[in-house]
């Protein structure tokens, strides 16, 4: 999951990933690969203060008929919602795609990824005329949000009048995971090993091998 709302820093509240980009021996740590996803030239992502669906185009191209299609599903995999959007990205620019109730109508509907009462996953894609997926994200869709202090924040901590509730998470069937390693001597006496871990979830959604 990345988000980028405005144009990218390297500080400051949630945005901030500065201090787990890499540690002391400049091991990348998961923050390096949400940013580097975050800041791809173009880049599908969720809102979650307003449940819009955007799309950041950092480049000076123009993008024309994309599809941004949007699918959104339960914890077991089940399709609840999906939607496909024809939109014109210009250079520079953040696009609205889907929008909730009282926003701008887009075309000839006023699209928004509805509010429904359990946590739910949201698949986002966006692709050319030829198919190609040019961007995609995946996205926990709560349904309860932290309803945090952003007045009383400080460069690392926001304090909460009331947190996610992520408790139906608990449901969720447990994962498949096979894992298998080789290795073999290298001309200067030590080991190359090889690892190899297969991930099969039962959702759909968020199926990784």
């Amino acid at each position: 999951m990345a988000e980028r709302q405005q144009r990218p820093s390297a500080s400051g509240g949630r945005e901030r990933f500065i201090w787990h980009l890499y540690d002391y021996y400049l091991v990348p740590g998961g923050g390096s690969f949400g940013t580097r996803k975050a800041n791809e030239p173009l880049h599908v992502q969720y809102r979650y203060e307003d449940r819009r669906v955007v799309v950041v185009n950092s480049t000076l191209k123009a993008y024309r008929n994309l599809r941004i299609d949007d699918r959104l599903g339960d914890l077991l995999g089940k399709l609840l919602y999906r939607h496909n959007y024809s939109s014109d990205v210009p250079p520079d620019s953040i696009t609205a795609a889907f929008s909730p109730p009282g926003a701008r109508s887009l075309g000839t509907r006023s699209d928004w990824i509805p509010q429904i009462g359990f946590t739910s996953f949201l698949k986002l894609e966006i692709r050319d005329v030829a198919d190609r997926v040019l961007s995609d994200n995946f996205y926990v869709v709560l349904k309860k949000p932290a309803d945090l202090q952003w007045d009383k924040r400080n460069y690392f901590y926001a304090p909460a009048n009331s947190y996610t509730d992520l408790r139906d998470l608990e449901e969720m069937p447990k994962a498949e995971v096979c894992a298998t390693f080789e290795w073999e001597p290298t001309a200067t006496g030590g080991l190359s090993i090889f690892l190899m871990a297969e991930i099969v979830s039962h959702s759909s959604f968020i199926s990784r091998r």
